[in-house]
């Protein structure tokens, strides 16, 4: 669908904790895999650094444009803002147990 579906949703959800500063959020967006690599990152004290990289290098007022999903994997494709420019990216996203995890993206 236009909006991103589910996978879409996983998207806005996981950018949007980014903007809030919500490193539980972002952390509920996450893969199981890595969400157990976030509670260790959290255990070293290395959780905080970690949350502010990904804020810097992360574009913000993402809107969902399009995507396909493939069985269990999906590519969002979205657009957003950056260093006060335009940027646009895609998104991987897969199904574990029903719902739907961000995994990665790039931006252009």
């Amino acid at each position: 669908p236009p909006d991103g579906g589910e996978p879409g949703r996983a998207v806005l959800a996981h950018f949007g904790a980014i903007e809030k500063n919500d490193f539980k959020a972002l952390k509920a967006t996450a893969s199981p895999e890595r969400q157990a690599m976030m509670t260790e990152a959290e255990k070293s004290g290395e959780a905080k650094e970690m949350f502010k990289m990904l804020r810097d290098f992360s574009p913000r007022k993402v809107r969902v444009v399009g995507g396909t999903v493939d069985g269990d994997s999906a590519l969002v494709d979205y657009e957003g803002v950056e260093d006060g420019k335009p940027v646009q990216g895609t998104a991987e996203v897969m199904r574990v147990g029903g719902k739907w995890y961000f995994e990665g993206s790039s931006s252009r």
